[in-house]
């Protein structure tokens, strides 16, 4: 039962589609070597999805925003989803641990055979001999920058980078960050990823939408998530082992990632999210069309 995907681009300069000018829904393998062909043009395109008007919530969906715009329009659509008695508009809570905690998320990656950033996790009651120790790895591994982050949520809020080389120097300011981020979250460290292109990939039901052009490469990839995620549940809350479970279980209908190409052509998996917040609004408008 494999799923097959429509791959749905845009071809409006200024990143929107008017009524009446929705692409066609065609559809396609996912490994389909004409994909790449058939959306060449709209490589540089941004997709923004007309939406149906609703009181305090946003009427453009886009798929590529601006940090500063994506937390903003995250917290427009949390807004009503609130107002909704809805929490956090996420109808896939079997999913919400492993998609919010980037480290399980991070494990769960490695674990199917996808590339992923070096990282460690943080415990609470590390000491600062510990992190050094961290520190210290990951510029013997001949990184160059890393990133201290929260391990949960989805936005690049409270996220610092550092160079390795100046980590010892700089060490009072990282415990500094790390000793914050700890007050509400925990911490993982991670190698800064040095990347030509980033992609912005959402899954909806049998769509792939996407602001880029998508290579046979990328589509493979996303075909190599379909199945990861069509196989196995959430990791265990230990984050060392998952269980097996029945497709319906696990996979979900809508859902995004962020995918980098690195400057030698590999590709990881930046990140995914099931708490779709403008994706909510998009199949609401699709559901408005009378599709699915």
């Amino acid at each position: 039962n494999d799923r097959s995907v429509r791959v749905i681009s845009s071809d409006a300069e200024d990143g929107s589609h008017v009524s009446g000018s929705y692409p066609s829904k065609q559809k396609c393998k996912l490994d389909s070597s004409s994909l790449h062909e058939d959306h060449e043009e709209d490589e540089n395109a941004e997709i923004g999805v007309p939406l149906q008007s609703h009181a305090n919530s946003p009427e453009i969906l886009s798929l590529h925003l601006s940090l500063d715009n994506e937390i903003k329009n995250h917290k427009l659509i949390s807004d009503h989803a609130f107002k909704l008695g809805l929490k956090q508009l996420n109808p896939y809570n079997s999913l919400a641990e492993l998609f919010d905690n980037k480290f399980l998320f991070y494990n769960f990656m490695l674990a199917e055979g996808f590339k992923q950033a070096k990282t460690c996790y943080l415990e609470k009651n590390c000491s600062e001999t510990d992190i050094y120790g961290i520190l210290d790895d990951f510029s013997a591994s001949g990184l160059d920058s890393f990133l201290i982050k929260p391990c949960s949520g989805t936005e690049s809020i409270d996220q610092y980078s550092f160079k390795l080389k100046e980590f010892s120097v700089k060490l009072d300011s990282i415990l500094e960050k790390i000793t914050m981020i700890q007050s509400y979250d925990s911490v993982i460290i991670q190698e800064k990823l040095e990347f030509k292109e980033e992609y912005k990939i959402v899954f909806l039901y049998d769509n792939v939408f996407s602001a880029k052009a998508l290579s046979e490469k990328i589509l493979d990839v996303c075909s190599q998530l379909l199945s990861a995620f069509k196989d196995y549940a959430c990791f265990k809350s230990e984050g060392t082992a998952y269980k097996h479970a029945s497709s319906s279980e696990i996979m979900p209908d809508v859902f995004s990632i962020d995918l980098l190409e690195l400057a030698g052509g590999n590709l990881v998996i930046l990140e995914a999210n099931a708490r779709p917040a403008g994706i909510f609004k998009c199949v609401e408008y699709f559901y408005d069309l009378g599709g699915f």
